[in-house]
């Protein structure tokens, strides 16, 4: 299949499973309520694009170029971030349900989840250097010999982190999520 080029374009309401959009590169592109769940975009360079209310859940991301990218409101279930091309990779979340996804061995510095739903999400051996986590539920979510170094985790709700188990220089805590810290001594804390 021949790479396309897409610029400034808005592909709304459409289910991308039923007829696959095309390999190429898409700048500046708006997608609106699309679904793209079980599908793949393996190959495909999406650069300052908006994904809004889009079903990506279990999509393949094997080399996918994402560069400025923003998902509000989406589904997405079960995706390895891991497996998208690390070249200019910078994404942001709100309102997403990211449950049960991968960010393994990456370098999201900044990176910023805003009222987003992370369950059972893994964050192992990520460099995750001044992440905001606002409103954001990370009930049984991973975080092993992570870089947490000024991350906001002031509004995060479930957390279980081990401090001897991640960098966490300067970063900040609700005292009311203090627990999630503490977990492993099986501390009970009034």
């Amino acid at each position: 299949m021949a790479s396309v080029f897409f610029d400034d374009k808005v592909f709304e309401n459409l289910n991308f499973i039923e007829k696959p959009i095309q390999v190429g590169e898409y700048d500046n592109c708006t997608f609106i309520n699309c679904n793209f769940s079980n599908g793949s975009l393996s190959g495909f360079d999406f650069v300052s694009c908006v994904f809004e209310d889009c079903d990506l859940s279990n999509l393949n991301l094997q080399n996918t170029g994402l560069k400025t990218i923003e998902f509000v409101g989406c589904k997405m279930f079960g995706l390895h971030f891991e497996d998208c091309n690390p070249f200019l990779l910078d994404m942001k979340f709100e309102k997403c349900m990211l449950n049960f996804s991968t960010f393994f061995q990456m370098k999201l510095k900044q990176i910023q989840f805003i009222n987003c739903q992370l369950v059972e999400v893994e964050f192992n051996e990520v460099d995750l250097t001044k992440a905001v986590f606002q409103n954001s539920d990370l009930m049984n979510s991973s975080f092993l010999q992570s870089i947490l170094e000024e991350c906001d985790f002031s509004t995060a709700t479930n957390l279980n982190i081990d401090p001897a188990q991640n960098k966490m220089k300067k970063s900040i805590f609700s005292k009311y999520e203090l627990h999630g810290l503490l977990a492993k001594y099986n501390l009970k804390i009034v």
